[in-house]
């Protein structure tokens, strides 16, 4: 059996370049390139402040608890803003504080939730 190539390892399913039956891929979980973590932590957060943008965020759904980080812009770039003690991160550009939570599989797809709620005013 040959290995799959890297278009097909990272194809989905239903694409034209999906791993043909004689191709070892490995399972569905592991298809997410190391360079797409890569773009999110280091160049994105180098280019967006030259676009202006106020705030993003971060999401890694890949273990068995997810990470949502909030980066908000400052002067001296982009800095992960505190998470408080129920897990809450708040976007200051939004006026909320988030969190991502994993909910128990339906029908074998892995869930989540986004929990908000008003941020509170000083």
């Amino acid at each position: 059996m040959r290995r799959c190539s890297e278009a097909e390892h990272f194809a989905s399913p239903l694409s034209p370049r999906a791993p043909s039956p004689d191709a070892s891929c490995p399972p569905p979980r592991a298809r997410l390139p190391l360079h797409h973590a890569a773009k999110d932590y280091k160049r994105l957060r180098e280019r967006y402040p030259r676009a202006g943008v106020r705030e993003y965020w971060i999401v890694d759904a890949r273990g068995a608890k997810p990470t949502l980080f909030v980066l908000a812009n400052r002067p001296e770039g982009y800095a992960e803003v505190a998470v408080d003690s129920d897990g809450f991160a708040p976007s200051p550009v939004l006026g909320l504080a988030v969190r991502l939570v994993r909910l128990p599989p339906r029908a074998n797809l892995v869930r989540y939730r986004l929990d908000s709620r008003h941020l509170r005013r000083p």
